[in-house]
């Protein structure tokens, strides 16, 4: 036969946090959250700065390379 118990009394009881521990978890865990995302903020913007001033001393490179190329040019045929 089947036998189905059902106590009275639970066993297993759940107790609840005090309100100020429930308060500061979730402020300690919001600080947390705040602090990881400055953190991955500041490295994606130092790559992509840094990103940026390699293309901008590629492209000035360049330019001179040019400039001094026109220059050259216009030494050997004038």
């Amino acid at each position: 036969p089947l036998v189905l118990e059902c106590p009275l009394h639970s066993t297993s009881s759940t107790k609840s946090l005090q309100p100020w521990l429930v308060g500061l978890i979730a402020v300690v865990g919001f600080l947390f959250l705040v602090f990881t995302l400055m953190i991955l903020n500041r490295l994606f913007y130092q790559t992509l700065t840094v990103n940026i001033k390699n293309k901008r001393q590629q492209k000035k490179h360049n330019s001179d390379v040019l400039a001094t190329a026109i220059f050259k040019y216009r030494l050997r045929y004038s």
